[in-house]
C-alpha cells in the first residue's frame, strides 16, 4: 500500500495555517524588504485566502516561543 504524504494528511485548518505562512514569506521575499503596508499585504493575498488567516499568520509571527526562532522579521503598518 502506498504511503500518503503529508500534505495529503494534513487537516483543512494545517493546511490553510501553511499556506498563509506560505505567502507571508514569499510576500517579502519578493520585495526583499522587512516592512509593508497592510492594505498592501492584504490587497494581494489570494481571494482564496480569508484576510482573517492573514492577520493570524501575521499575528503568530510575532510571537515569541520557546525554542522557536523567526527566520525573518516581519514589520507591517498601516498610515
Amino acid at each position: 500500500m502506498p504511503s500518503l504524504s503529508t500534505k495529503e494528511n494534513q487537516s483543512p485548518r494545517s493546511a490553510t495555517i501553511e499556506a498563509v505562512n506560505s505567502y507571508i514569506f514569499e510576500y517579502f521575499a519578493s520585495k526583499r524588504c522587512d516592512s509593508v503596508g497592510l492594505d498592501e499585504l492584504i490587497g494581494a493575498k489570494p481571494k482564496s485566502m480569508k484576510i482573517e488567516d492573514v492577520l493570524g499568520g501575521l499575528a503568530e509571527r510575532c510571537v515569541d516561543r520557546p525554542g522557536r526562532s523567526a527566520s525573518h522579521m516581519v514589520v507591517v503598518h498601516q498610515i
